[in-house]
């Protein structure tokens, strides 16, 4: 808002306000053409940026955007996901202490 109130001065109100108003089929035209017409106010591509978002009440996704592109992530937790998780942690933590032990000249042998 800052570069485009800069820009636009006392017509930001009337694109700020009319930003919500606008159709799916009006953003997808100004992403293909890279300008729209908003209450008789030209903004280009560099006014404007549009964010994809994924919005629904029930779901377990986090989302993220990068300019063309929706990421969804899963982020429900999984029993079986959380138990390999674990394994690995204690896997890596025993590594790094032999690999301690090792680096001392303590040998430790386990039965």
């Amino acid at each position: 808002m800052k570069v485009l109130g800069q820009k636009l001065r006392k017509d930001l109100n009337k694109v700020k306000n009319a930003l919500p108003e606008l159709t799916s089929e009006q953003v997808k035209e100004f992403v293909q053409t890279k300008e729209i017409m908003i209450n008789g106010i030209k903004i280009v591509e560099e006014d404007l940026q549009v964010i994809r978002y994924f919005k629904d009440a029930n779901s377990h996704y986090e989302t993220n955007n990068d300019k063309d592109v929706l990421i969804l992530l899963d982020v429900q937790v999984y029993q079986d996901l959380q138990e390999e998780g674990c394994a690995r942690e204690i896997v890596n933590r025993v590594q790094r202490l032999r690999k301690k032990v090792e680096k001392d000249n303590i040998f430790i042998y386990l039965k």
